[in-house]
């Protein structure tokens, strides 16, 4: 007898160490099983071998921010998985009203003519494929490179509301390069280096999908398409002025007084204020130690 299972390769989902992993369509004929690829990938912890489909844990396994993508994303991959799994009982099904053995090789072979592709407008959302990507190089990159990706993408999606400007792989173009970069200026009152920062994310992103074949618009690669960057100039104050500011008297001005004090205190140590606030005792060594 003849059956299909939607499964995970253990040894597989060992190597992958908590990343994606893909998902096989497990055809038993006589005994002998052959994996056929489905095309996608889950992370093991969101796969279900007794439902057989991505569990629903996986929608708010980010909390709530995007709840809705990421079930989009779940629905997605269910639905692909299972339209294989359909297709190649489709396929055995044909085989045995013709008479013809449902082999291996057999189902193999009909597979190959036939191309598994989502609908257009799915294989191609803008915002999905973004949020794909992030989960992809979640473990690649640093946690505040991620952060500020998905700052851009928040920022796509502010624009695209404000301006009614729909965003698709296609409408990345100047057009929407002068439109975004002055919205950010005039919207969001954002410094040209923080605007180059958007834009660098988005080359970065789209160069991965043209890699992978996925988008087919290449208008960012432009040399007007630019990251936006001026000189940066640091103030300081030099040991004199810290030394006046360290020594002024405001004792009669408690709140000041301890707010002068963590003032300096950045300023020698090069700490930020989120830095001193997690500090501790044991943090605190002598010179010596």
């Amino acid at each position: 007898m003849a059956t299909i299972k939607l499964i995970q390769r253990p040894d597989l989902v060992k190597k992958a160490d908590g990343n994606p992993t893909t998902i096989y369509a497990a055809y038993c004929y006589k005994e002998i099983t052959k994996r056929f690829n489905t095309g996608e990938k889950v992370e093991n912890a969101y796969w279900s071998e007794k439902d057989q489909q991505v569990k629903l844990s996986y929608v708010k396994a980010k909390g709530k921010e995007h709840e809705k993508e990421r079930e989009r994303f779940r629905r997605n991959i269910n639905s692909n998985i299972l339209k294989f799994k359909s297709t190649l009982e489709d396929i055995i099904s044909k085989a045995h009203y013709s008479g013809i053995e449902p082999t291996h090789a057999y189902v193999e072979e009909q597979l190959k003519l036939i191309e598994f592709k989502e609908p257009e407008e799915e294989k191609k959302d803008f915002y999905a494929l973004y949020d794909q990507y992030l989960e992809e190089n979640k473990n690649k990159k640093a946690k505040g490179t991620l952060t500020q990706q998905r700052g851009t993408l928040n920022h796509i999606r502010n624009f695209e509301k404000a301006k009614k400007y729909k965003i698709t792989l296609e409408s990345i173009d100047l057009n929407f390069y002068s439109k975004f970069t002055d919205y950010l200026i005039s919207h969001e009152h954002q410094a040209p280096n923080t605007i180059g920062k958007h834009i660098k994310h988005i080359k970065a992103f789209l160069n991965d999908l043209t890699d992978k074949g996925i988008n087919t618009n290449v208008t960012y690669k432009s040399k007007k398409f630019k990251k936006t960057s001026v000189p940066t100039h640091f103030t300081y104050l030099t040991q004199q002025e810290l030394d006046i500011l360290f020594t002024f008297d405001l004792s009669n001005k408690p709140k000041l007084d301890r707010t002068r004090d963590l003032f300096v205190f950045e300023c020698v140590t090069g700490l930020r204020y989120s830095d001193i606030e997690n500090l501790k005792a044991v943090n605190i060594k002598k010179k010596n130690q």
